[in-house]
């Protein structure tokens, strides 16, 4: 893994903190084939010091939660990657690895294309690597493995493996020996630069094709994407907010009722077509905004491609001719008011139509599809912790106005609160 290389120069283990649990697992080619094991991610210091030097040693690119490379044990990622197999490219024969290298780096700057984290030499060919900012869960692996087929695209003229992009891969560890040619696995250029995954996806992506595999897994173009993490941060509360921040409680929804797999098909219309009314609602008034590609672009993470790409599409005839309707600045008659012809729904229509429980409005910590208990109940819970730091801040400054030592016992003593509610909120006072 391009953050855990142990060799000079190298990215050191502290320099990516990996959450707690998962699996990797370590390949070694031996007389009667591969030889897999799986160790718990806590040893992985132990490995890169332990194990250089071996012949054919691999480790997987990928964390699982269990003993399994299978793509439903993913646990987590933090890197895309290319296996580059130049040696098979006429027009590369008789280049050394750094003329290769040079071409290589000099492509990357032509077509403006992310700078890797890591270029490795794997003993025979190149390795690419790009490293995220942080480590991205199970749900995104159908879009890693679409990241990496586009990088392989990208990159075919140098003879990409187009194999090499699936989230059970296993490449050569530093340090080891590519038997096939006697050479070592070195790094040959590093950079301590890592990247936003999200915003490596829309640099690296074409433009939306529907026919292209590459595509079918993107999550949403980066309009749509940067306004969602835009409202969910801001304050406001307009029309077009509430609809990102329903389609962001119905993203979580599906991934805490379905494990982030794809919506089973008794409730894909429910959960595809309410979708679809948010993102229409959302850029009805931006006419520059392609309302079909954005739907489109959402749906197939959530709902198989062949449902988006036939029945799907039904739906959205519909929607998409109300979205004219309401650029054309048409309105409709409902209940003695007009209103946008773009379907729209209330806060409490959707609770029912989804079926949210109150448990899933706390334990998702929902944006808006939650009650008026719940509501309330997080305004209490807020207005407490307010109390509770002002509290605490005013027996601080008793505490020193009379000369003693603002301790932990000290100030909760003074305040009235406990010990743990201090240590919660002291840092929140500095």
């Amino acid at each position: 893994m391009v953050a855990l290389l142990k060799s000079e120069n190298v990215l050191q283990i502290e320099d990516f903190k990996y959450p707690e649990g998962g699996m990797f697992a370590t390949l070694q080619k031996t007389q009667k084939g591969m030889f897999q094991k799986f160790y718990h991610m806590k040893q992985m210091p132990f490995i890169y010091e332990n194990k250089q030097n071996l012949n054919d040693f691999y480790i997987t690119q990928s964390v699982f939660d269990g003993k399994s490379r299978k793509k439903i044990n993913l646990k987590y990622f933090n890197h895309a990657w290319v296996d580059i197999d130049y040696y098979n490219v006429p027009m590369l024969l008789g280049l050394s690895k750094d003329q290769v290298v040079g071409q290589i780096i000099d492509f990357i700057r032509d077509e403006a294309i992310p700078f890797p984290t890591s270029i490795i030499d794997s003993g025979r060919g190149i390795y690419l690597k790009w490293a995220f900012s942080s480590y991205i869960q199970k749900q995104a692996g159908r879009k890693l493995e679409a990241l990496n087929k586009a990088l392989i695209k990208k990159f075919s003229q140098f003879g990409a493996d187009p194999a090499a992009f699936d989230v059970s891969r296993v490449l050569r560890v530093v340090g080891s020996i590519n038997t096939k040619t006697g050479a070592a696995v070195r790094i040959l250029h590093q950079t301590s630069e890592f990247h936003d995954f999200e915003m490596f996806c829309d640099e690296v992506f074409e433009p939306y094709e529907a026919s292209s595999e590459s595509k079918r897994c993107k999550v949403v173009s980066y309009k749509s994407e940067k306004a969602k993490r835009r409202v969910i941060s801001a304050g406001n509360f307009t029309r077009q907010d509430f609809a990102w921040k329903v389609l962001c409680d119905i993203e979580s929804l599906i991934k805490a009722r379905f494990g982030g797999a794809t919506v089973p098909e008794r409730y894909r219309d429910l959960y595809g077509f309410t979708g679809a009314c948010q993102i229409a609602t959302a850029l009805a008034d931006d006419k520059a905004a392609d309302v079909k590609q954005e739907i489109l672009t959402w749906a197939k993470q959530w709902l198989s491609c062949s449902y988006v790409d036939d029945e799907f599409q039904h739906y959205l005839s519909s929607l998409l001719d109300r979205v004219s309707r309401h650029r054309r600045g048409e309105k409709v008659e409902f209940r003695g008011r007009l209103i946008t012809p773009v379907y729209t729904y209330k806060k409490d229509t959707l609770i029912d139509k989804l079926k949210v429980e109150s448990s899933e409005m706390n334990g998702l910590n929902l944006n808006v599809l939650i009650d008026t208990r719940t509501k309330y109940e997080r305004k209490n819970l807020k207005r407490r912790k307010t109390n509770n730091i002002e509290l605490i801040r005013a027996a601080v400054g008793r505490i020193i106005a009379n000369g003693g030592d603002a301790t932990v016992d000290a100030i909760a003593a003074e305040s009235g609160v406990s010990k743990s509610t201090v240590i919660r909120n002291i840092d929140k006072l500095l």
